[in-house]
């Protein structure tokens, strides 16, 4: 309900909810979180497509985090300037080694559970590049994983109805 409300449009409404979710989803899984995200943020609104798709990529990141890292901690980070919104969730734990390269959507390494279809890189980054963005995924065995998204802030822009014809 969040991402379609048009009251929680601003860049500072996700950014709270965004905070408020992490905590919410890494206490339960034993794991301390940590912000770092701008206290003052520029006004920008955001469309509900651009808030859903990088809040489902945070989802899919700290699901990652309490499923395959053994981690202790995880840390979210948000950036905006007039330009681009870059999301970024960096966990402590144990990493993981990728076939292709770190930024590559491989998943050689990591545990996995019966039923899993290993799918979620790919759709996070399938998430990003809808809204015109970069996905970015770094892992490195024994020195944890993080996991970047940065959208242009054209992308993530509420259109507007008014004035189309």
């Amino acid at each position: 309900v969040w991402s379609i409300n048009p009251q929680c449009d601003s860049l500072e409404s996700f950014c709270a909810y965004a905070c408020q979710y992490v905590e919410k989803f890494a206490r339960p899984a034993g794991l301390q979180c940590r912000f770092d995200v701008p206290e003052a943020p520029v006004s920008i609104a955001l469309s509900a497509e651009a808030r859903h798709h990088l809040m489902l990529v945070i989802k899919e990141a700290l699901t990652n985090t309490a499923s395959h890292a053994s981690a202790s901690e995880v840390r979210l980070a948000i950036r905006a300037d007039d330009n681009h919104i870059t999301v970024t969730l960096i966990d402590n734990g144990v990493g993981c080694v990728m076939p292709s390269g770190p930024s590559q959507g491989g998943a050689n390494g990591l545990k996995r559970n019966p039923g899993q279809t290993g799918n979620g890189l790919k759709n996070m980054r399938q998430r990003v590049e809808m809204l015109g963005g970069e996905f970015e995924f770094k892992s490195e065995k024994g020195l944890g994983t993080s996991v970047r998204a940065s959208v242009p802030a054209s992308g993530m822009l509420k259109t507007s109805r008014a004035g189309r014809s």
